[in-house]
């Protein structure tokens, strides 16, 4: 049985904190009222209810809140832990002893990382994990352009429709786009996927994410197409595809997208709960590529190993990441249950599910977790950062990667990383005269 949004957050919350599964359980019932003082940060606060109610008990303020967060104003419950938020022209405030809170228009899209911000410091409060107090997000340490051109689709691909590909377009319903953007996922909606999308609802489980995510989010005067498959199937298709959004949750997949040679890569992802990582390349380039920023490393061989064993595969069948009709047949056979159960689901979903209260661990013991909502949702809004400063209109230093701490506020961490010696893409000489002849640019890059 697949872990609903409920246990996937007890499960993320125990290994955290080093605590078992029910006292995790005690600590997400805690109750949170967020309350509107001032009605320019009304927007702001359904961002924030959202965020906070995927992972907390999100209340009205008569229903005894354990914590009230206040926007633009002073607390006005009895809460026993009372938290305002406040909002100027260069940045976010929240915490429990800001005198004078106040709300200053800003860009929405600058509110809706905010929020994801403030999630996360009333999580932590809620779970006795420490942070500062006040804490302060402020807009130019996450280097949000002060202007961009247009953010214009053109035929592109978004490459994954999780917790991060979802909160990318969530981000861009915040700014003006246009054209057209193919969201591309071979996976099924899960009740563990829940906890952390935006868009998807019970009734779409079971049912092809891009198809449903596509049916139910709006995104500006951006035309959204589906694609049942991979980045690959895509590719195989329509042909080259020159700008792909990466959100695809495994290693592997991403070289596999680097391997089928887009021009421009944005790629953002999680490192469960305790990391976001932004990075964004286009060719040609002396600096890394999407697979000098994850090469394949020995816990990959390890885990595919222990997946292969639990659900009675072949390695070679894990390889492939998604279920296919074959191994849906297989499964069925080894568990007793309708293929129609297995079909579409993930390798890591199923062994997730199957090791029941042991989830499969990495190779150095550590157990594999889903992110709190706001942490995907951060990274989600660092891709659309970097979209932005590709176009922007001022001369900003260049850079390539962003690695941040969900839980601590935002520093100017900024850099350019180099090529990896011996990167799988990079250090082929064949691999990249091939690209050079497909894109038209110089082979020597």
């Amino acid at each position: 049985m697949m872990l609903n949004a409920t246990e996937e957050n007890r499960k993320a919350l125990a290994s955290l904190l080093g605590i078992d599964e029910e006292e995790a359980a005690e600590k997400l019932q805690t109750k949170v009222a967020v309350i509107v003082a001032d009605p320019a940060g009304a927007a702001f606060a359904a961002d924030l209810s959202e965020l906070i109610g995927k992972t907390l008990q999100l209340v009205d303020a008569d229903a005894n809140p354990d914590i009230e967060i206040t926007v633009g104003g002073p607390a006005s419950t009895g809460a026993p832990v009372k938290m305002t938020a406040s909002m100027l022209r260069d940045g976010l405030t929240v915490g429990g002893g800001i005198v004078r809170p106040e709300w200053s228009t800003v860009p929405r899209f600058n509110e809706r990382i905010c929020a994801c911000y403030a999630a996360g410091v009333v999580i932590a409060r809620a779970i006795g994990r420490s942070f500062p107090d006040p804490f302060g997000v402020d807009f130019r340490a996450l280097g949000i352009p002060d202007g961009h051109a247009p953010i214009v689709f053109d035929d592109d691909a978004l490459a994954g429709c999780g917790g991060v590909g979802t909160a990318f377009l969530w981000a861009l319903q915040a700014v003006q786009t246009s054209g057209a953007l193919t969201v591309v996922d071979g996976k099924n909606v899960s009740d563990g996927n829940l906890n952390r999308c935006f868009f998807y609802k019970g009734d779409d489980v079971g049912k092809p994410k891009a198809e449903r995510l596509v049916a139910r989010a709006v995104l500006g005067e951006t035309v959204l197409e589906s694609f049942v498959g991979t980045f690959h199937d895509l590719l195989l298709q329509r042909g080259r595809i020159r700008r792909v959004f990466v959100t695809v949750d495994s290693r592997p997949a991403r070289r596999s997208i680097q391997g089928d040679m887009p021009l421009e890569v944005f790629d953002a992802s999680t490192t469960e709960v305790t990391a976001v990582v932004a990075h964004h390349h286009r060719q040609p380039t002396a600096n890394a590529c999407l697979s000098c920023i994850y090469p394949h490393i020995p816990e990959e061989d390890a885990r595919e190993r222990d997946i292969a064993q639990l659900l009675g595969l072949t390695l070679d069948q894990v390889k492939r990441r998604t279920v296919d009709e074959d191994m849906a047949a297989e499964l069925s056979r080894n568990f007793g249950e309708p293929a129609a159960a297995f079909f579409g689901k993930s390798m890591d979903s199923l062994a997730k599910a199957r090791c029941g209260s042991a989830p499969v661990t990495t190779a150095g013991g550590r157990q594999a977790l889903a992110p709190f909502a706001f942490v995907s949702s951060l990274a989600g809004c660092l891709m659309v950062i970097d979209l932005m400063r590709s176009l922007s209109t001022n001369d900003l230093p260049p850079t390539n990667y962003l690695h941040l701490d969900p839980w601590r506020p935002p520093t100017p961490v900024r850099r350019l990383r180099g090529r990896r010696n011996r990167c799988e893409f990079c250090g082929d000489p064949e691999l990249k005269a091939v690209f050079a002849s497909l894109w038209d640019i110089t082979a020597g890059f």
